[in-house]
């Protein structure tokens, strides 16, 4: 996504003046001031960026380079921010962002304009759609993802909800302090996939975790063996009976899985760097995983798995 929106900045710098609105692309300039790392300008056409009814930006039809021989095409990109002003003036984060994005596909290009033009065509069923709902309560200093959501096809799709605390967006100074102090309390997830892992997980983590097995179902087998023993290690108070079972029926679905995955974690404090430091002072210290767990206490990790 990060490649995504440094394109989709480019694109803007590089549209004609007339045809922008200028809030909207200021707000893509101050992207591009943030992300000129990427060097793309020559290598993307010309995009035009509106506001929309709501107050909102979009910019439609785009096609990004994502590499040598791969698009990522985009239909539609819409994002509407509270206070979006910090953003151009200061680079300060906005206090709440929504950003929809939908039909976003990946189009093979080797330089074959006809093999280019039916990838194009077969792409477009197998299109994401993806949303993001952001919101920092300055008051409180928390960060709050309302929701992440991934859309795939056959009604597959992630979503994704947390709660970061000890986050202050005030200032730049104040925001570098933050990146020592903050802590996640609450994450859920909610998966569901008939097809998704197989699609876009399965080839990438199999090729990793199976490379050079002469059987690969056997080595499947022994893999699910340690992946019960480093469950049933867990401490039953992060970990509880419930959700050991549920993991375990996962395990055992893989590699082909079918099923809505459920996934909710709390802690007290907060997921951090102040409650890692200890192992990166310790690097190399720790003889066994119940050491580890100890810097664990305080999480608690449910989960419900339903097979499809």
């Amino acid at each position: 996504m990060r490649t995504l929106f440094a394109a989709l900045a480019a694109l803007t710098i590089n549209a004609p003046a007339e045809a922008q609105t200028p809030n909207c692309l200021a707000q893509w300039s101050r992207l591009q001031e943030v992300v000129q790392t990427f060097d793309l300008a020559d290598t993307l056409p010309p995009g035009i960026v509106r506001q929309n009814a709501t107050g909102g930006c979009h910019i439609d039809g785009l096609t990004l380079p994502a590499g040598p021989n791969l698009n990522i095409t985009v239909d539609s990109l819409e994002w509407q921010g509270q206070d979006m002003q910090r953003f151009v003036t200061d680079g300060l984060p906005p206090r709440s962002l929504i950003v929809q994005v939908t039909g976003v596909g990946f189009v093979p290009d080797i330089g074959d304009p006809v093999f280019t033009y039916l990838q194009g065509i077969q792409s477009r069923g197998r299109q994401i759609d993806l949303m993001l709902d952001l919101e920092w309560n300055e008051p409180a200093r928390q960060l709050s993802l309302n929701a992440l959501r991934i859309n795939v096809p056959e009604s597959d799709y992630l979503l994704l909800q947390a709660t970061v605390e000890n986050v202050d967006f005030s200032t730049k100074a104040a925001m570098q302090s933050s990146m020592g102090s903050f802590g996640l309390v609450q994450l859920g997830a909610e998966i569901r996939s008939k097809h998704m892992f197989q699609n876009f997980v399965l080839l990438p983590i199999g090729l990793a975790l199976l490379q050079g097995a002469d059987d690969p179902k056997a080595r499947v087998a022994e893999l699910q063996d340690i992946a019960y023993d480093h469950i049933d290690a867990a401490p039953s108070e992060i970990l509880p009976g419930s959700a050991k079972a549920a993991l375990k029926d996962l395990v055992s679905d893989l590699p082909d899985p079918a099923g809505i995955l459920r996934f909710e974690q709390t802690a007290d404090p907060g997921i951090g760097p102040a409650r890692f430091l200890p192992l990166a002072l310790q690097r190399g210290a720790f003889e066994s995983l119940d050491d580890i767990w100890t810097l664990l206490e305080g999480i608690r990790i449910n989960i419900i798995y339903e097979r499809l």
